[in-house]
């Protein structure tokens, strides 16, 4: 008696392919045209073949127990887009493995889920990468991999569960900021439509001398370096640099709408977190404020990289509310945190 639940469980995980389905089912027109007393013991015995070479198939088969899971996912997921999940397997047997693998996403994830065919030599490892869009930013969970471990006939085989689960978190999206990092490293970025301009006494910061042309302002010249080249010659400025920027990020009710994959506000969160990282690479002083009737989330505004971690933590974990937001409230509690001169986003 006690043997039984072992031998229930050990079937349970019993599969037949439609394989084996077409194999047993292979003579079922001629034993319609045999006379009636030889058809059925013909049949019994045909059943008794195929039940025999579905059991040579599973003993040939790699047990689930004998395979070794793996899941690779980024740290932060982005919200939106496809990430990569990779799934590795070590086949610890001295057999070949004919795997059939499906991923268990989280509820919402879009993407595919099978990971396909895989034959693993033994002693050896296999990996397979698909792509999966998370539709929100937060934390989620991944369940076990569904798996099938097929026979050298792919008649039968044994189903099992990796049990690989894991926790996820999704952030807004950072690959939208390591494109622009690339393509800026790469001198690309005229590919996105990014020019690098500067404005003639826009600023009042220094940036160069040069000849004077038709237009200019007489108030820009330099007199000391048109004397010292006997020729007029004018000072270029470009817009200071070391700004205070703080992104104002409404996240009331008008924010909440899905448009295409996300909300309005997970638009809003990836723009800030782009803006962010743009301005921190200026040597800008970044801060945030997350504001629906109440505000949510204030950083002082602050340079440099950690500022823009900090950052994406915030943002990460921004909820919109099905409230009016309140800009003047939102606004006098900003004056009130930060005094100097600023150029607020919102």
């Amino acid at each position: 008696m006690s043997e039984r639940p072992g031998i229930l469980r050990a079937l349970s995980s019993v599969h037949l392919t439609p394989r084996f389905a077409l194999l047993l089912a292979a003579p079922a027109l001629p034993l319609v045209l045999l006379p009636g007393s030889l058809a059925p013991v013909l049949a019994a015995a045909w059943a008794l073949v195929c039940a025999g070479v579905a059991a040579a198939d599973l003993r040939a088969a790699v047990r689930v127990g004998e395979l070794e899971w793996e899941r690779a996912t980024p740290p932060k997921l982005s919200i939106g887009v496809p990430n990569p999940v990779t799934l590795r397997v070590r086949n610890t047997s001295a057999r070949v493995a004919r795997i059939v693998a499906r991923e268990t996403p989280p509820p919402g994830f879009e993407g595919e889920r099978a990971f396909g065919t895989l034959d693993v030599a033994p002693r050896a490892s296999e990996e397979r990468t698909l792509h999966l869009a998370p539709p929100s930013r937060g934390t989620f969970r991944f369940g076990g991999v569904g798996v099938l471990s097929l026979g050298p006939r792919r008649f039968a085989g044994w189903r099992g569960v990796a049990p690989i689960g894991e926790e996820v978190r999704v952030y807004p999206d950072i690959q939208a900021v390591h494109r622009y990092a690339l393509l800026e490293r790469r001198g690309l970025l005229h590919e996105i439509g990014v020019r690098a301009a500067r404005y003639a006494g826009a600023g009042t910061e220094f940036e160069s001398l040069r000849d004077w042309q038709p237009g200019d302002d007489f108030r820009d010249v330099d007199w000391k370096a048109t004397a010292r080249r006997g020729k007029p010659v004018v000072r270029r400025y470009e817009v200071e640099r070391s700004q205070t920027i703080v992104l104002a990020v409404d996240a009331g009710r008008l924010m909440t709408p899905v448009v295409g994959p996300m909300t309005k506000l997970d638009r809003s969160v990836n723009a800030a977190l782009l803006m962010a990282y743009l301005a921190t690479r200026m040597g800008d002083q970044v801060g945030l404020l997350v504001f629906g009737r109440d505000v949510q989330t204030f950083l002082p505004p602050r340079r440099g990289h950690r500022q823009f971690l900090a950052t994406l933590e915030a943002l990460h974990g921004v909820e919109g509310a099905l409230e009016e937001p309140d800009y003047a409230r939102a606004m006098r509690y900003l004056a009130s945190r930060v005094q100097r001169r600023s150029l607020v986003v919102v």
